[in-house]
């Protein structure tokens, strides 16, 4: 009888060590599940992590390369508007310049009715005035200037009495003073 409680005892314990083993190996089992589906989450999200710093670094090579674009762009506007305010002070300078007295006692023609009054009509000839038609330097721009010599070279040429049509004339004439007066 103590044979047989002894046995027992010792199948009892077996059995409970079967049962312990068979929920380790059960936990175990679950725990390599858990472990594999781990890994697989894992290697996705280190490819995720992959693709966002990839993309991280395109991001940021694109904002990069539109700051230096938009840096470009400033320094060339920055460089437009220094060479506008240029422009703009030399066409300034250039308006004083015009619009100053004329240093001399050449008259300027202003007008059209300035042009028609220093000349005189002779029968069919227009007579151009000769002392209004003078070789003296103003102090004018060099694109008034030349526009006066070559006035002058055009009028000294054509002898003191030439045929004119007076409306040809009058076109002509206002259309010299829009372009260099």
């Amino acid at each position: 009888a103590e044979m047989e409680q002894h046995l027992q005892r010792a199948l009892c314990t077996v059995d409970l060590q079967e049962v312990r083993i068979q929920q380790l190996e059960a936990e175990r089992d679950e725990t390599e599940r858990l472990l594999s589906t781990l890994t697989y989450k894992m290697k996705q999200m280190r490819h995720e992590n992959l693709n966002l710093r990839q993309r991280l670094d395109r991001c940021e090579s694109e904002e990069n390369e539109k700051l230096n674009q938009e840096e470009e762009h400033r320094r060339r506007e920055k460089l437009y508007q220094e060479q506008l305010r240029k422009k703009e002070k030399t066409l300034h300078q250039v308006r004083e310049i015009c619009e100053r007295p004329l240093v001399s006692s050449t008259r300027r023609f202003k007008s059209i009715e300035n042009i028609h009054n220093a000349a005189t009509v002779d029968g069919d000839n227009l007579v151009v005035d000769a002392t209004i038609v003078q070789n003296e330097e103003l102090s004018t721009p060099h694109r008034v200037a030349l526009a006066r010599q070559k006035w002058e070279a055009r009028t000294a040429n054509q002898n003191a009495s030439f045929d004119w049509d007076y409306k040809n004339d009058f076109n002509r004439w206002s259309k010299f003073e829009i372009k260099y007066l």
